[in-house]
């Protein structure tokens, strides 16, 4: 805390970390029954957001928070709201939890598995030239069908996509494209998803919606 000496000190003389103590002070004095606090912890060293931790778990009125600091959430909170494009999904989980179950429930959204050529069992030479079934030729083919998109999921077109922009693709989930290459129409986008790491994907074939 302050020592005496510095109590009639201006604020303008102190670091941002001071006055962010002096603005969290203000607020918990008047005892308000409820609690929006966007990034409380910015600035604050450790022993400050433990203190400030301890005292969020025995607050009696309801808090709404906004922050980045992913070990505070956990500690803090017992619900976590996500809003995404235009839609929101309420988990009542903390932070950590709340990952797990978001990416079950993408999962179920997708609408078929895909494994990787590289985790498929590669084909024997010998296997090549193996007698085969020649009645499966005669099988009629077997129509597959089409992709199941979200209905109210709009792509958007490919002259809004670029670089740094946060996209949400109708398979993967929202990412960030962090390299455009090729010329248009055959553009090619690296996008670093948030669920399944980097993948390429030709933006001319792609379902993205820009994030809003």
């Amino acid at each position: 805390g302050f020592k005496p000496e510095e109590f009639n000190r201006p604020t303008r003389e102190l670091s941002q970390g001071w006055n962010m103590r002096i603005e969290l002070a203000k607020i918990l004095l008047s005892k308000p029954d409820s609690l929006l606090l966007d990034e409380p912890t910015n600035h604050l060293d450790i022993e400050s957001i433990q203190w400030f931790e301890n005292y969020l778990k025995s607050f009696r009125g309801s808090v709404l928070l906004i922050s980045h600091d992913r070990k505070f959430l956990d500690s803090t909170t017992s619900r976590t709201i996500e809003i995404m494009l235009g839609k929101i999904h309420d988990y009542k989980v903390p932070y950590s939890q709340y990952k797990i179950l978001r990416k079950e429930r993408m999962e179920q959204q997708r609408p078929f598995s895909f494994t990787p050529r590289a985790e498929r069992p590669a084909e024997r030479p010998a296997d090549r030239f193996a007698p085969r079934d020649v009645t499966a030729v005669r099988r009629p083919a077997v129509q597959t069908k089409p992709e199941i998109i979200d209905p109210d999921f709009v792509p958007s077109p490919i002259s809004e996509l670029k670089v740094g922009r946060r996209v949400e693709h109708n398979r993967f989930g929202p990412g960030l494209i962090t390299e455009i290459t090729g010329s248009f129409p055959d553009l090619k986008a690296k996008i670093s998803f948030d669920e399944y790491g980097e993948k390429y994907i030709m933006l001319k074939y792609a379902k993205l919606r820009i994030e809003k």
